[in-house]
This record gives C-alpha cells, sequence and structure tokens, in this order.
C-alpha cells in the first residue's frame, strides 16, 4: 500500500482543480470514481495522471476516498481528504468540490496575474543592471581619467565611484546572489504558510470556503459540531481549526453553539453575530448563505485591486527607481566635473 513518504510528485493547485471538476462530474453521472479516474489518467500530462492513477489503484484496493486523498500527503491532505470527508458525509460530494473549486480558481487566476505583473519590473532590473555594468566598467573610468588631468580627481564624488569600480569584481556576483535568496525565502515562507494565506484576500477565500462546506452539511442534517470541524479542516486555515476544536470542546459540555460562537475572536464580528443570530432564529444555513456569497465578492473585488493596480506599481517603484538611479549616476559626476573645470 502507498504511503505519504513515497509519493511520486508534488501536487500544484491546478491538479487539484482539474481533479475536483473530473470527480465532481463522475459522481454526478454515476461513473465509478477507480473507473473514470483511469480513464481520466490516460488523457492528462504525467504528473497529474500519475495523480489519478495513484488514487484510482487506491480505490481498487478498497480504500475510502478520503483515505485514497490521505495517502497522497501535504499538500492534498489533510486539506483535500477533509474535503472529501465532508462531502461524503453530506452525499453531496460534487457542491463540495465545486464549492472549493471556485476559491482554488481565483487564487490560481490572481497568481497567474501577479506572475504576469513580476516579468516586466524583473526585465527592467535585469537590463538596468546590465547597463549599471556597463556605465561603471566604461563610463565611470573617463569621468575618473578627465578629473585626475584636471587635478580634481580627489572628490568625494569621484572617489567614490572609483571604489565602486574597484569592488566591481565582489558586488558583481553578490548582488544577484542576494536577489535570488531573498526571491526563494520569500516563495519558502509563503508556502509554508500556505497560498496566498500572507494576504487578507486569502484569509477572505478561506471563510467562504467555510461557509460554503459547512452550509452544506448542516443543510443536510449533520450534527453542528461535526460539520464545523469538517469544514475549518477543508480550509486549512489554522484560526479556524482552532476554533472547531473549542466549538466542539463546548457543545460537548452542553454550552449552545450560538453562545460559543458569539465569542469566536477567530471570526469578524459580523460573521459571528450572523452565525449566532442564525443559530437562535432557526435561519442559521441561509446566514451561511450570505456570508459565503459576501466573502466571494469581497475576494473577487480583492483580486481585482491586485490585478490591475499591481503591474502599475510595479512599473512605477522598479522603472522610476533606476530612472532616477542613472539620472544620479550620470549627472551628478558631471555636474562635478564641470565645477571642477569651472574652479580651474
Amino acid at each position: 500500500m502507498d504511503t505519504p513518504a513515497i509519493r511520486a510528485v508534488t501536487i500544484r493547485l491546478q491538479d487539484l482543480i482539474a481533479i475536483n471538476r473530473e470527480i465532481a462530474a463522475l459522481v454526478r453521472a454515476g461513473v465509478p470514481l477507480e473507473l473514470g479516474l483511469r480513464t481520466f489518467a490516460g488523457g492528462m500530462p504525467s504528473r497529474l495522471g500519475r495523480l489519478a492513477d495513484r488514487i484510482a489503484d487506491r480505490l481498487n484496493q478498497g480504500e475510502s476516498a478520503t483515505r485514497a486523498f490521505q495517502l497522497e500527503g501535504l499538500p492534498v491532505s489533510p486539506v483535500y481528504s477533509a474535503v472529501i470527508d465532508a462531502g461524503l458525509q453530506s452525499g453531496r460530494v460534487p457542491e463540495v468540490l465545486e464549492a472549493v473549486a471556485k476559491s482554488a480558481e481565483v487564487l490560481d487566476e490572481t497568481r497567474r496575474q501577479l506572475r504576469l505583473a513580476l516579468v516586466y519590473p524583473i526585465v527592467v532590473c535585469l537590463l538596468g543592471y546590465a547597463l549599471f555594468g556597463f556605465f561603471i566598467s566604461a563610463v565611470v573610468p573617463r569621468y575618473i581619467r578627465t578629473a585626475e588631468d584636471f587635478g580634481f580627481g580627489d572628490d568625494v564624488t569621484f572617489r567614490t565611484l572609483q571604489l565602486i569600480r574597484d569592488t566591481s569584481s565582489v558586488w558583481c556576483w553578490i548582488v544577484p546572489l542576494v536577489a535570488f535568496a531573498i526571491v526563494l525565502v520569500s516563495r519558502l515562507w509563503l508556502r509554508r504558510r500556505g497560498l496566498f494565506r500572507s494576504f487578507t484576500m486569502g484569509q477572505i477565500l478561506a471563510r467562504a470556503q467555510f461557509a460554503d462546506l459547512l452550509q452544506i452539511q448542516i443543510a443536510q442534517g449533520l450534527p453542528t459540531g461535526p460539520s464545523f470541524r469538517r469544514a475549518a479542516d477543508a480550509t486549512g486555515d489554522r484560526k479556524l481549526k482552532r476554533l472547531a476544536d473549542d466549538v466542539c470542546r463546548d457543545l460537548e459540555r452542553g454550552v449552545p453553539f450560538e453562545d460559543t460562537i458569539v465569542n469566536a475572536a477567530a471570526l469578524p464580528p459580523m460573521m459571528r453575530w450572523m452565525l449566532s443570530t442564525g443559530a437562535k432564529q432557526g435561519t442559521f444555513v441561509k446566514s451561511l448563505g450570505l456570508l459565503r456569497d459576501s466573502f466571494r465578492r469581497q475576494a473577487l473585488r480583492q483580486s481585482q485591486v491586485l490585478r490591475v493596480w499591481l503591474p502599475a506599481v510595479f512599473t512605477l517603484v522598479i522603472g522610476g527607481g533606476f530612472a532616477l538611479m542613472y539620472a544620479l549616476l550620470f549627472f551628478l559626476p558631471l555636474r562635478a566635473l564641470w565645477e571642477g573645470i569651472m574652479r580651474e
């Protein structure tokens, strides 16, 4: 039997979206998952095809769908296995998978747009760095030689340029290495915290997904405590998972859900109020639906803002920064040169 330690490949967000849609379609059509996934694997890229094949093998061996995904290890488990479990418990696997797919697709599209937004600043940085190296190696020596010929080579401007040129064999390698290290550490940090979990949009989407999965389960008459825990686990949000532990513990002690949730600091005040009021008035499912729609609209608005403004900000900051640097590099030595000549 497979174990998480020997899984073949790293699963990407696009892979989970694709297999999400496929499983939802298979369940709706009444096709056995193991047969459908095997067929699906034949027409997919090698990475996604191997994922579908492994899951189909486990289903053929008698594993449950939840266990089949758990054996994939992170990032598929425990988040995705909790999603499958919520769908199986509620009897609405397609709806649960599509709820997750909507959040994942918003994140994936936003991430793709942000990557595209970084292309121009990266090109500007590379070109600017190359031109800076050319300026130091080809133009600076002429400035310095002219200043020395006129007898003011000791000016602080030209001494600084000379120091930069003399140390060029060191910084020409250190600067790219430091930049690469910063990018690498940033990527690892973001990956460890979870996709976009560092940004407000990721938190809003997690809450939308939580409200959607909880609504699906409660609408099917499942107990509030286990449903709350499955919905929280399916988001991968640590605060929601800790809140689920507290809610289940209070419910086991006989504390009413509305009294427990009203003091939940992990949730926004409006969400706490709507959940508590909905539980008291018997409109809990409706309140969850309203919260889900509200959070999705917020996430889409933030996604649009990121897509529109980040490219403009990157262009202004990076492009404007390099333009200012070259203006200073060119005009400050030139000004010092003319002042020195005039004094002579």
